[in-house]
């Protein structure tokens, strides 16, 4: 701005990729006030870059709290890449529960989860500190919204049980 080049969309887009990618989530919510600052609409793409960069810093709650301005926002309604990236970020983390109410979220707002989204909330079984029957309701829910066992699926439970050491379940 200082040459009377005004920035666009798209240079605020990259300059929260560059945030994300310096793992700087203050800068990215100071150049997402900017953006709104100079008068532009945050879009889907704006939000989803900020989130990726609360949640890569583990800043999951302030990463929902986009999600609700997004949610009030017009301009930049949540999609499938939004959700997927809370629920893989709180099923990394162990939080299966989060990741399941979130997934929830998504059903009940009509956006129907994808493989890799049902496949991350199962993965968080893996560090989670799930009974083996616990799992098995976890795995139990996401087949009934969607999820078609796979090798994949497979090879997730399998380590959520060797985890456990639970070779008999």
């Amino acid at each position: 701005q200082a040459r009377d080049v005004q920035p666009s969309e798209v240079t605020f887009g990259v300059l929260l990729e560059a945030c994300h990618e310096a793992s700087d989530s203050a800068r990215a919510e100071k150049v997402f006030e900017d953006l709104q600052r100079c008068g532009l609409r945050p879009n889907v793409v704006h939000c989803t870059a900020l989130m990726k960069c609360l949640t890569g810093e583990g800043r999951l709650d302030d990463a929902e709290q986009v999600l609700r301005w997004m949610l009030r926002s017009p301009d930049s309604p949540p999609d499938l890449l939004t959700y997927s990236m809370l629920v893989k970020a709180r099923a990394e983390r162990g939080d299966v529960r989060g990741a399941m109410r979130v997934l929830q979220e998504m059903l009940g707002r009509g956006i129907e989860p994808d493989a890799v989204a049902l496949h991350s909330a199962l993965a968080g079984c893996c560090t989670a500190e799930l009974a083996p029957a616990e799992l098995q309701r976890v795995l139990q829910w996401l087949v009934d919204r969607g999820l078609k066992p796979s090798t994949t699926t497979l090879s997730i439970l399998v380590k959520a049980l060797a985890a456990r050491e639970a070779w008999d379940d």
